[in-house]
Parts: structure tokens; C-alpha cells; sequence
């Protein structure tokens, strides 16, 4: 997961009951509906979804079971986030995600390649 930049969408009770599990040098932003003005965890900073275009990013981090499906809509809709780039908590923590930046990169193309929305 080398150079890899992660945003996470959700502050909530998985988010909280995961916290110690998240490989934080790989965040560089929190995304939560309810984010405070200059509101930081770990010194990295919470904001609101619109700031989610100020970001250059691999993958956006859904941290919500009940509302996975709406919040992917959501970011895909309003704030032009690709599928590709979104991963549930599962995925995200499991061992299986951990890639190569060569499988990665190679990934990525395939997907880009062949349009894969969703898995």
C-alpha cells in the first residue's frame, strides 16, 4: 500500500469500533456530514463531502454498512467520485486488499480500460 492516499468517508459507530484498525499514514482526510469547522482527528483533517474535489486521492473509504449503497450514489452524483475508487470498510481492512503498487497500477488500468463500474 505504498503511496497510496486514502480518504475516509464516516465518523460513525463502524468508524469508531475500527479505529484502532485503519492504517492512518495512508489518510489524508475524514468526510463526514456532520464535520465541525477546523475539526481534526489524528491532526488529519474532517471536513464536509463537498471539500472531497480539493483532494487528490486513490480511494474513498465508505465506513457505513446501513448507508453504503447512498453514500456511494452520493459521492458518485454530487461530487463526481468514480466507483472504482470507493471501497466498503470490509474490503478496506481485510488482508485481501493489500496490494502491490504494481498490482495496483495494473488494476487500474484494467478497470479504466474495460469501464468496470462496480464489482
Amino acid at each position: 500500500m505504498d503511496n497510496i492516499k486514502i480518504i475516509i468517508y464516516g465518523k460513525g459507530k463502524i468508524f469508531q469500533e475500527h479505529v484502532n484498525t485503519i492504517p492512518w499514514d495512508y489518510v489524508i482526510a475524514i468526510i463526514d456530514r456532520n464535520a465541525k469547522k477546523d475539526e481534526t482527528f489524528r491532526n488529519i483533517p474532517i471536513l464536509n463531502p463537498c471539500k472531497i474535489i480539493d483532494f487528490n486521492y486513490d480511494y474513498v473509504v465508505i465506513y457505513s454498512s446501513k448507508f453504503y449503497e447512498q453514500i456511494r450514489e452520493d459521492l458518485r452524483g454530487r461530487y463526481y467520485v468514480p466507483l472504482e475508487k470507493m471501497i466498503s470498510w470490509k474490503a478496506f481492512l481485510s488482508s485481501e486488499f493489500q496490494f502491490s503498487n504494481e498490482t495496483i497500477d495494473i488494476l487500474k488500468k484494467f478497470i479504466s480500460i474495460y469501464n468496470i463500474q462496480s464489482v
